[in-house]
């Protein structure tokens, strides 16, 4: 192969690798969109839970006053309890997604990385094998080598913009997936809670009342 063929290979590749890059690009940014949607599902589970905590805790004390038909108390307390595994269920998809998307966005991160670096090699390795020739076609090569630089600033750029904007977005979403876990449990547990004292108050109402007719 002749150094206008290795110029001309050298520059295909480094054209592929770029693509390949700017691919990763779009990757990260897909990666981080689907990890930012399903922290919305998650989150709007959670206020679900905690909707449903609030009925629980409104049966008990509509149980307390012992004035409803306890078939009408079994039936909302079993609706509480369907729609809570229900919204656990989309909770844990939810969160699955989470971490699928942050997964892909740190991956897409490092393949951006890798892939800048392998068309860095790629120049460096062609300049090397150019420069043992000397006159025109050293020549050549640093015109080669410059024109790909100019295309390559422009990626870093992108590269280093996508790249801080990206890992801004992570950090944030793990300060929230932290808050996020926080609540979860306390709704958890206010909402066992809130289970327990409503099927108390409704045995309570089934044996008044059983004792009163």
């Amino acid at each position: 192969m002749n150094t206008t063929q290795r110029l001309g290979t050298c520059a295909l590749n480094t054209s592929t690798m770029r693509k390949e890059l700017e691919d990763s690009f779009a990757t990260s940014k897909a990666a981080t969109s689907i990890m930012l949607e399903a922290q919305r599902s998650a989150e709007a589970s959670l206020q679900t839970r905690n909707s449903i905590r609030v009925r629980t805790e409104a049966l008990v004390s509509k149980a307390s006053r012992g004035r409803a038909k306890t078939v009408d108390l079994h039936r909302e307390l079993a609706n509480c309890t369907l729609d809570s595994l229900e919204a656990v269920k989309d909770h844990d998809v939810a969160m699955k997604d989470v971490w699928r998307g942050w997964q892909a966005t740190t991956t897409g991160i490092m393949r951006m990385e890798w892939f800048h670096q392998k068309v860095l090699r790629a120049l460096d390795e062609m300049e090397k094998d150019v420069e043992k020739e000397g006159g025109q076609e050293e020549e050549n090569a640093k015109d080669v080598r410059s024109a790909i630089d100019r295309e390559n600033k422009k990626l870093l750029e992108k590269l280093v913009e996508v790249a801080d904007c990206t890992e801004r977005i992570l950090r944030e979403a793990l300060k929230e997936l932290d808050d996020h876990k926080i609540a979860w449990g306390y709704i958890e547990r206010e909402l066992g809670e809130a289970t327990n004292q409503a099927r108390k108050a409704i045995a309570e109402v089934t044996r008044v009342q059983r004792m009163g007719g």
